[in-house]
């Protein structure tokens, strides 16, 4: 074999171990649990279509929006840490749990490789 060629061969060796180690890191480093619950009225009754916002923990910002399915139900991925719930009804919006003084709403946590499950009654 010629040098030019050795020298190929082994970039490319090389070029292969950096792409399979990056592919295996992320699931190596995902940190991630579940955040899911059901969203219900006084009676029982799902609320549906309820948009839910999910703040970081010390209330500065929005991390991600998603919406109760037909049957009140939410889930959603998430980078450990903690977390604020503040679900829409449609009408108004209140926190969790169950108030709608921000200054009174659970940071909850999340925790990597876990299912926390936090379900909410309407005011």
């Amino acid at each position: 074999m010629t040098r030019s060629l050795l020298g190929r061969l082994a970039l490319a060796a090389a070029t292969g171990l950096l792409a399979a180690g990056s592919l295996a890191a992320p699931a190596a480093a995902s940190g991630t649990g579940v955040l899911e619950g059901t969203f219900t009225t006084v009676t029982g009754a799902p609320v549906a279509d309820s948009m839910i916002s999910v703040w970081v923990g010390d209330g500065s910002d929005v991390w991600t929006h998603l919406w109760t399915d037909t049957t009140g139900h939410y889930e959603v991925s998430l980078p450990s840490g903690g977390y604020l719930l503040a679900f829409d009804v449609h009408t108004g919006g209140q926190w969790s749990p169950r108030t709608l003084d921000r200054a009174e709403a659970q940071v909850y946590t999340v925790v990597e490789g876990e299912t926390l499950t936090v379900d909410e009654q309407q005011l």
